[in-house]
């Protein structure tokens, strides 16, 4: 920034208010030309196409019942042509979002959490909602369906950690899943099957286009109005057909069956989907999974301390003691001790860590890693941010908060 923006003040806010802008403008570009409403591209992007996108990257049906994700504060319709992403809303990130102009922010904590009583601005969160409205900016937030997508921090932290096999933990839900059925003629076989295979069908562990087909006939008898592809208007029609069978997450369905609508050559497709009960693929907030090599507890928060710059690091556990198996709750995981005991680890990284917990650590002899909440958080922002550059492109400026920081770190 050129220079440092104003601070709150008092009962509402001391930012000056930005002009009105026009309702729309022209945001060309191939950033978007993948998503389409109806056979037109999309020109303007709004606060509901962000929504929307950020639904892809973590569908708000994995946050925790207890949460509040979603669309908290703007109008759908609104346009967007500029985002701010961070870990939450604090005066100093609002102060940064007014200065640079932006109509969005993407934020991973909640801002309006508990209900409102009232719109008080005695009440720090209220005056941060209102300074947004006034500013108009909207924000949406991505919370626990974040951590509970193959996206979240803990995944993210995981990687950087160099953790190997490494799994959700605890497991807290699974992912439903369906069958699909269809019947292709032999010559569009293959590619269907290639089409559904990259929409996400056909997954079995390590596995992909995982299918299975049988030869069979299909009859039909094309009516009046009907343009068959094969056969004859009023004329029974018998045809050499495959039944294919692929599994799928019922996440991916509807992006299934466009895919298979789009790509089967028959006018009218017939398939079926069936609810399985087999176990899916298990979903969970954090992740454990294995070092290449053991390493010394002292030389492993090390590592911690310099990906993560923590205010301070806290390390229960002799610093002598090798660790291989790692458990990673990001956020705030002293809640997790015995899971990640039971789950096999040697040490467990986290935050927002309790006496009384680091306490059952030491006596699970589980060793603890506790480098901050916000600070095992904060890829958060930047995965958000990857996410809406990839689809969006140059219809829309994203950027990371600089001022987006722990509550401990120094200033």
């Amino acid at each position: 920034m050129d220079s440092a923006p104003r601070p709150l003040q008092g009962g509402r806010e001391d930012l000056r208010r930005r002009p009105c802008r026009p309702g729309a403008r022209d945001a060309g570009g191939a950033g978007r030309s993948a998503r389409k409403q109806g056979d037109s591209a999309v020109s303007v992007v709004t606060l509901g196409d962000l929504a929307a996108a950020v639904q892809e990257l973590a569908p708000s049906r994995l946050a925790e019942p207890w949460d509040n994700v979603g669309l908290q504060v703007g109008d759908p319709a609104a346009p967007v042509r500029s985002v701010l992403t961070a870990v939450e809303v604090t005066p100093a990130v609002l102060e940064e979002a007014v200065a640079r102009r932006v109509d969005g922010l993407v934020c991973h904590h909640p801002l309006l959490f508990e209900p409102l009583s009232s719109l008080s601005t005695e009440s720090p969160i209220v005056r941060l909602a209102l300074a947004l409205h006034d500013h108009r900016i909207g924000l949406i937030v991505v919370h626990t369906n974040l951590d509970n997508s193959a996206h979240g921090p803990s995944a993210k932290l995981a990687e950087q950690l160099g953790l190997t096999n490494a799994v959700p933990f605890p497991v807290t839900s699974r992912e439903r899943l369906l069958k699909l059925v269809v019947f292709v003629p032999q010559e569009a076989l293959l590619p269907v099957r290639d089409v559904l295979a990259q929409a996400g069908a056909g997954v079995i562990g390590n596995y992909s286009h995982c299918s299975f087909r049988s030869a069979g006939t299909g009859t039909f008898l094309p009516l009046t109005g009907a343009s068959p592809s094969v056969g004859r208007v009023g004329e029974i029609q018998e045809t050499a057909e495959f039944r294919l069978e692929m599994v799928l997450p019922e996440s991916a369905s509807a992006a299934i069956v466009e895919a298979l609508r789009a790509n089967h050559p028959y006018e009218e497709i017939a398939y079926d989907l069936y609810g399985l009960d087999n176990a899916g693929p298990a979903r969970g907030p954090g992740r454990v999974g294995t070092l290449a090599d053991p390493e010394p507890l002292s030389a492993f928060a090390d590592r911690v301390a310099v990906l993560l710059r923590p205010h301070p690091l806290r390390v229960v556990g002799a610093r002598a003691r090798l660790v291989r198996r790692v458990a990673v709750m990001a956020g705030s995981g002293g809640d997790t001790v015995t899971q990640a005991a039971e789950a096999g680890a040697d040490v467990l990284v986290t935050g927002d860590t309790k006496h009384h917990q680091a306490a059952l650590a030491a006596a699970l002899e589980l060793c603890l890693v506790d480098a901050g909440h916000h600070e095992t958080e904060q890829s958060a922002p930047r995965t958000l941010a990857a996410h809406l550059r990839a689809n969006f492109g140059a219809q829309l400026t994203v950027t990371v908060a600089e001022r987006d920081r722990s509550p401990y770190a120094p200033t």
